[in-house]
């Protein structure tokens, strides 16, 4: 493949990176500005990355993929067509704004003229166009001057630019950068800044930038100019900006492959990646079961022997992976017998064993196989052989759940399930003390803003689970098996919209945690009492009740809107009633009481939290406030960066918690312990 070298190519090719999503255009003053020169003596292959462009663009205008990100971007095509987009206007509006005045954004209306063709470029541009248009628009002689006039005393060259491209779709990728529904000005930034400033090359490109004027003020300007003269709304730019990072992730997701013949478990023995042991065919043994009624089952068992060897020679073991295939219709299961549990648990007790298939995955903690209770429970002897079969097979909404709630599903009903068995003997596994990862496979990206896992329950009902969104995959914690879907749930309550917490309370509503009051509103300055931060962790857990309420709390019927999510609190050991009997489920909650709730919930999380331990309840102005049996709880949560002071660096723990702290503890809380992006 050819290289080429020298500078020509750089700032288009840069320019044509950052349209790629509209929402970036306007960063074109900036992404451009940031080639500045490097090393003459690194070089970069032109084609691999105007084939990356090519995907992502493919991946953008595909109505399968991204059905508004392509509509979208057919609306612009079309003003661009009819001619309607005042270039010159959109550069006029923001070169006041810049320091190194109109000479530098708007030299001899070059800047208008890079700013459409390149537009010109992504918009027309597919995978049979995208390299000849490239190349037509390198090759203009007046872009190519006005270039160097803008840039007289800057080495610009092509290195830069696919030195920049490359680091921007690393840190896209590795860090699963989901766009928030607000402050798209402030995330982009962001963004930005923070695969520049890891990098020594890109944050010397920034500081030279500097004298030049180009700040974040100026792009801000200009990007927002641009999107008046598009006339693109809120909703199309964070739709557009999160297009472009799933371009950027779609042939980075491995979807399954394609089966045919005999199914087999096609995953290699060991990686060789620390911790990690994959189960290759030799460690399984695999066959085909066909029903009365015709339904085929591919049944998968685990060698025993063949894992208690690739233990013993592991140095550590955090994961047990075994991968399934099947044809179209088929049902898969996995036997593992509890001897191997024992023994991946006396070499890690929280180790997991993760059964994949295409429909999902669930990671079962060998904690959660408590191997003397089955065998308690099925009547058997201290040596019989039990198998642990667990499945993850697509399903049907057999209670109508769906309908009858009218839910607008992501995803087909995929059904997770855990047995032991031994002989004829079965007892199902249904409910844990610690929560189980699971994810649901789409067969498109997910939106990360608006997507969510619901439990299908039996009586018709269904129970939202804390979700966390990468490309098209769906990852959820839970404490049951069941039925689960992704479906779209879009929330935002009007008289939020002003609060310092509205990101939070938008997020958090949009997951079915917050649900609002029955006129649409949320209240973000409202009290929050005990039975409401009671129930929003049971909803941010995803928890279910399995005990009916006894009468343990003398002010509390049995009635009450908030008994079935309270009591499910209170069965895992998140929220207690007073010393004199009641559970006063309308008082206010004190921030102590809420850091002694959240503290509970992250103990039941069983997580390895980053801790500052420098700090400490007593840091706070009125520590002698805290109540003793608060203090441990207020230390954790200051030390995990979930709660701080007020004005004065005081805690007041006696003071009440609204609604609008409360959702912002609560989205720290569940972005911390990895059930939220």
């Amino acid at each position: 493949m050819k290289k080429y070298p020298f500078s020509k190519k750089a700032i288009a090719l840069m320019l044509a990176t950052a349209i790629v999503a509209t929402p970036f255009a306007p960063l074109t003053g900036s992404v451009s500005s940031q080639v500045v020169s490097a090393q003459e003596s690194e070089y970069v292959d032109v084609s691999s990355v105007v084939n990356r462009l090519i995907e992502i663009y493919d991946y953008m205008n595909n109505p399968d993929m991204e059905p508004l990100v392509s509509e979208i971007i057919a609306d612009i095509r079309a003003s661009l067509e009819d001619g309607t987009i005042n270039w010159n206007l959109v550069i006029d509006n923001s070169a006041s704004n810049f320091k190194a005045s109109a000479d530098v954004l708007a030299y001899e209306g070059f800047t208008a003229e890079l700013f459409e063709a390149l537009l010109e470029l992504f918009l027309e541009a597919n995978s049979l166009t995208l390299e000849s248009k490239v190349n037509t628009l390198l090759d203009n002689e007046e872009l190519k001057d006005g270039f160097k006039n803008l840039f007289p005393d800057q080495d610009i060259n092509l290195q830069d630019v696919f030195y920049f491209f490359t680091k921007m779709e690393e840190y896209l990728i590795t860090e699963n950068i989901v766009v928030p529904n607000t402050n798209r000005t402030e995330f982009i930034q962001t963004t930005i800044n923070n695969f520049v400033d890891r990098d020594e090359k890109l944050s010397a490109m920034k500081a030279q930038l500097k004298e030049l004027g180009l700040d974040w003020d100026v792009i801000a300007n200009l990007r927002a100019e641009l999107e008046r003269e598009l006339d693109l709304t809120e909703t199309d730019l964070n739709h557009l900006l999160t297009g472009f990072i799933n371009g950027t992730k779609y042939n980075q997701v491995v979807a399954p492959p394609p089966v045919t013949g005999t199914p087999v478990v096609p995953t290699p023995p060991n990686t060789g990646d620390e911790g990690n042991i994959s189960v290759g065919n030799d460690g399984v043994t695999v066959e085909r079961e066909t029903s009365p009624t015709g339904q085929t089952t591919v049944k998968v068992k685990l060698d025993t022997a063949k894992l208690q060897e690739s233990l013993a020679a592991a140095e550590k073991v955090d994961r047990v992976a075994i991968t399934v295939e099947k044809t179209a219709g088929e049902r898969a299961e996995v036997s593992v017998s509890t001897q191997a549990f024992d023994a991946i648990k006396a070499k890690n007790p929280r180790a997991i064993v993760a059964i994949e298939s295409s429909e999902g995955t669930i990671n079962v903690p060998v904690s959660q196989i408590d191997t003397a209770k089955i065998k308690a429970d099925l009547g058997l002897g201290a040596n019989d052989e039990i198998s642990i079969n667990i499945s993850v097979n697509e399903s049907t909404d057999t209670d109508n759940v769906v309908t009858s709630n009218n839910l607008t599903t992501a995803s087909p009903v995929v059904e997770f399930h855990i047995s032991a068995q031994a002989g004829t003997a079965t007892v199902g596994l249904n409910r844990f003390t610690r929560p189980v990862e699971r994810s649901i496979q789409g067969a498109s990206n997910f939106n990360a803003n608006t997507s969510v896992v619901v439990r299908l329950n039996a009586d018709g009902s269904y129970t939202a689970v804390p979700t966390k969104v990468v490309g098209n995959k769906a990852s959820f914690k839970s404490f049951s098996n069941s039925k689960y879907v992704v479906i779209t749930n879009e929330v935002s309550f009007g008289d939020a919209k002003t609060s310092w917490a509205n990101d939070h309370i938008t997020k958090l509503g949009s997951k079915l945690i917050f649900k609002g009051y029955d006129n649409g509103t949320f209240r973000p300055q409202r009290e929050t009492t005990r039975a409401e931060l009671a129930v929003l962790i049971t909803r941010s857990l995803g928890l279910t009740v399995n005990v009916q309420y006894n009468e343990q709390f003398k002010d509390v019927r049995g009635s009450e809107w908030f008994v079935n999510e309270v009591m499910a609190a209170v069965e895992y050991g998140i929220v207690e009633g007073h010393s004199n009997g009641n559970f006063a489920p309308d008082e206010a909650v004190t921030r102590e009481q809420a850091a002694a709730m959240i503290r509970r919930a992250m103990t039941l999380i069983d997580k390895d939290y980053d801790l500052n331990n420098t700090v400490t309840y007593a840091n706070y102005a009125d520590s002698s406030n805290v109540s003793s049996w608060a203090r441990e709880d207020v230390t954790f949560l200051t030390q995990a960066g979930l709660m701080e002071g007020r004005t004065g660096n005081r805690f007041v723990p006696k003071a009440g918690a609204n609604r609008a702290e409360i959702s912002a503890l609560l989205d720290r809380f569940l972005v911390k312990s990895d059930f939220l992006n």
